[in-house]
């Protein structure tokens, strides 16, 4: 997944999909009573921009590489509980 850190154009940098959402579940299941009255989207989406989260941008919302497959990963393991 194609992302900019601060939203610099020379600080772009890629990430697996599968990498942000592992590093996005270490947050979610540390904070998520914090976060309970959000929707999990904007949970996502505010780390993901957040300065003390991801503190990054990304280019594409739907399609392989995007933001819709990346919720969709963070939504399956939401769905699967907490680890062990």
């Amino acid at each position: 997944m194609r992302f900019w850190r601060e939203n610099k154009t020379d600080q772009e940098f890629n990430w697996p999909v599968d990498a942000v959402a592992d590093a996005f579940m270490v947050h979610y299941w540390r904070e998520r009573l914090q976060y309970a009255p959000f929707p999990l989207e904007r949970m996502l989406r505010s780390w993901l921009t957040a300065a003390d989260g991801f503190n990054s941008v990304w280019e594409a919302e739907a399609g392989p590489d995007s933001f819709e497959e990346l919720f969709e990963q963070v939504r399956d393991r939401t769905r699967a509980g907490a680890p062990a």
